[in-house]
Order: C-alpha cells, then sequence, then structure tokens
C-alpha cells in the first residue's frame, strides 16, 4: 500500500454482493486495496492486527452510492 493511501474493508458474506462491490469500485475508478472479509469476527480480526482504516466507516445497505 502506498503511504497515505486508505486501504478499503468490504465486510460481506453474500459473495454476489462483494462481487457487485468491487466491480462498483472498478466501474469508478477507486484503485485502493480492499480487503474482504466474510463476517463482524474477520473484520475485527483484521482491524487488531494492524489493518489501517480512516477515521470514519459508512454501512451500505444495497443502495450503492459513491461520494468524494
Amino acid at each position: 500500500m502506498i503511504e497515505g493511501e486508505v486501504e478499503i474493508l468490504l465486510v460481506e458474506d453474500n459473495p454476489n454482493d462483494s462481487e457487485l462491490a468491487l466491480r462498483a469500485l472498478k466501474k469508478n475508478k477507486i484503485a485502493n486495496n480492499v480487503v474482504v472479509v466474510t463476517d463482524g469476527e474477520q473484520a475485527l480480526d483484521f482491524s487488531l492486527r494492524g489493518g489501517s482504516f480512516p477515521g470514519v466507516m459508512l454501512p451500505i445497505y444495497r443502495k450503492w452510492s459513491f461520494w468524494t
């Protein structure tokens, strides 16, 4: 990961929805590193082992929108 780049954590238990999210990120030219996990336990493990996140995590529920 490039210094200062934001890493994206995608927590999704449905592989089809994960693929949809990844395609939407790619289509919108978001090239950040994306870590995909399938449940909250894996997300906590990732974050407690030093995964980097911005200060804000926003849940998205079956409605795709992108912000800057």
